[in-house]
């Protein structure tokens, strides 16, 4: 919830159950979620795509509440770095 209220220009809405979630991207942004996937990578993050509106996040069943709030960061700095070169 936290990036959808950050980026409510580029996300609409979150989906998903437990650990694995969803971000769907706005029909009317210009990103898909294979731009969003390649620039989390480059930053470090490992986020897969779900068709061309969705990054789903899956992060491992042991993962700690420190390193979600570091993927949550490595997304939050890769939207930001995203639309900047816009």
């Amino acid at each position: 919830q936290d990036l959808i209220q950050s980026h409510p220009s580029i996300f609409s809405q979150v989906r998903g159950w437990g650990l694995i979630n969803g971000l769907v991207l706005h029909e009317e942004n210009h990103l898909t979620s294979l731009d969003i996937v390649k620039a989390a990578m480059a930053n470090g993050l490992l986020v897969v795509p779900a068709g061309p509106r969705v990054v789903r996040l899956v992060p491992p069943l042991i993962v700690t509440a420190t390193e979600i709030d570091e993927a949550i960061a490595l997304m939050q700095k890769t939207i930001t770095q995203l639309t900047a070169t816009v």
